[in-house]
């Protein structure tokens, strides 16, 4: 059903040249030209993992750790600036926007265990994910690639924004993301001016 092509068309997607050279930097597979190149890479990284040894750490550490942040994080955010309910595309959007803002502190809250929603799938079920313009510059803020239409946008796979707008809210210092939390209760308190 699926069929893998051996060349690629330069310049399909279009991605701002900052993303290429620092995926070039980054790359931590070397290109192969031939399947007995890739068998040898292979190889030499299973023989790598295979020397490979975690440190010891105890359970009472690892449930330490997690249980001390998700309290320290739930008192922290007990009094918030923003409370997003729903972490799917369009509240993780809004939580990316807020991130330019340092001084405003941002809760998200999330029912389901992942953040993203419906979004991971694209639209019907399919993975590309199609934006009118201008909705595309927030693509080019968050250097997901896309093949530009005209009047629209095409993003190859929707998990490719989903992942990009979840990493660029989560990493900000101002965000929180509580997962797994339903909202049964919200209490606004409204300050005279």
């Amino acid at each position: 059903m699926f069929a893998l092509r051996s060349s690629r068309i330069a310049g399909a997607l279009r991605r701002p040249a900052a993303a290429f050279a620092a995926r070039a930097k980054s790359s931590l597979a070397p290109v192969v030209s031939s399947p007995a190149d890739t068998l040898a890479y292979a190889d030499k990284q299973l023989a790598h993992f295979d020397g490979m040894s975690f440190l010891p750490i105890k359970e009472s550490t690892v449930s330490r750790e997690m249980t001390t942040r998700y309290m320290g994080d739930m008192v922290d955010h007990a009094e918030t600036d923003v409370v997003i309910i729903g972490a799917g595309s369009a509240g993780l959007s809004c939580a990316y926007e807020l991130t330019k803002h340092k001084d405003v502190k941002v809760t998200i809250i999330e029912q389901n265990v992942a953040p993203g929603g419906g979004c991971w799938l694209g639209g019907q079920l399919f993975s590309a994910m199609v934006v009118r313009k201008p909705g595309h510059t927030l693509f080019d803020e968050l250097e997901v690639p896309y093949d530009d239409k005209g009047d629209y946008v095409v993003v190859k796979h929707a998990a490719l924004f989903m992942s990009s707008v979840i990493r660029a809210s989560l990493i900000a210092e101002n965000t929180k993301l509580f997962n797994a939390v339903a909202v049964e209760d919200l209490l606004v308190r409204q300050e005279d001016e």
